[in-house]
């Protein structure tokens, strides 16, 4: 039962400790790919912050610019689903070199 309970305070010690260190580092949401030159961060200490035209110009950019780095990564996706489509239809074949196409005859089986 001791065993138990100082498991359980080691967790949680453990838990507590992660948690402040976690909390210790900034999160900063958003994208940030440096290669990217045509997303803006928001800067919301400047005077632009509280002018919803502004706001929306800038969300605008930057959409345009997320849009453009999903059809990129879109791009990827079909390379890579058609590499994998190339390497199952390769172990296809080689099963069906190594096995033969028809099915092998089983003797001595009641």
């Amino acid at each position: 039962m001791n065993y138990l309970i100082s498991g359980l305070c080691i967790f949680f010690i453990f838990f507590i400790s992660y948690q402040i260190f976690l909390a210790h580092f900034k999160i900063t949401e958003g994208h940030s790919n440096h290669k990217n030159q045509h997303f803006r961060r928001y800067n919301i200490t400047s005077k632009n912050y509280s002018n919803p035209v502004k706001l929306s110009q800038q969300n605008a950019g930057n959409v345009m610019a997320l849009t453009s780095v999903i059809h990129h990564l879109t791009g990827k996706v079909k390379t890579l689903n058609k590499q994998v489509t190339q390497l199952v239809q390769a172990q296809v074949q080689s099963g069906q070199d190594m096995a033969g196409s028809k099915p092998h005859k089983i003797t001595g089986v009641t």
